[in-house]
């Protein structure tokens, strides 16, 4: 009997092999985890895991307002919340905050740009792959915004530029400078660019 119980004896002293963490130790684990977000998302280093721009590390420059053709990190207007959420644009962890988007800046203030069912002309030149589609990737369909116009100062265009299928101001519209957060620089991102589904 006396030789069964120390067989099951499950002492730290007479453990063989693996040895799981204490609390302590999980809890310092864990605290150093959070340490380690925020100071990533105070020094403004985002993983983008989208299609509408490639796909890697990008940090942002807060408050900088991006010139035309560089890439921003913007809050998508509120109007377009419960739209996004329902048709599955964004990730499905959202979880009340304001949603964040990566896209390229296609145009600023004092540029014409209209949308056709041609693609997007800026300034009377056609961007590359910027067809609005008729409808999205689940089949559904989708309209492009009536737009023709200069655009006016605090307002922006944003496009994709590097996948057809992107969810930009072809759809919602101009952005106010307000809801751009800042200049998104990739450090680490795949070069191949996605070719659009036919």
């Amino acid at each position: 009997m006396t030789n069964y119980w120390r067989r099951l004896d499950t002492r730290p002293n007479d453990r063989k092999g693996l040895r799981f963490p204490n609390l302590q130790t999980l809890i310092l684990i864990t605290l150093g985890f959070i340490t380690l977000g925020l100071a990533l998302n105070i020094a403004g280093i985002r993983f983008v895991g989208g299609d509408s721009v490639p796909k890697g590390v990008y940090r942002v420059q807060w408050t900088v307002q991006p010139q035309k053709g560089e890439y921003a990190l913007v809050t998508l207007p509120r109007a377009w919340w419960s739209y996004a959420i329902e048709r599955r644009y964004v990730d499905d962890t959202w979880d009340g905050d304001p949603i964040e988007l990566v896209k390229k800046i296609a145009a600023v203030a004092g540029d014409h740009v209209e949308v056709t069912d041609e693609g997007v002309l800026v300034n009377g030149e056609l961007l590359e792959d910027s067809e609005p589609l008729t409808e999205d990737s689940y089949g559904r369909p989708v309209e492009r915004c009536d737009l023709n116009r200069l655009l006016k100062t605090g307002e922006v265009f944003a496009f994709s530029g590097y996948d057809a299928r992107s969810w930009d101001s072809r759809y919602f519209s101009v952005l106010a400078t307000s809801d751009v957060l800042g200049v998104a620089t990739p450090l680490v991102t795949q070069p191949e660019k996605k070719e659009p589904k036919s």
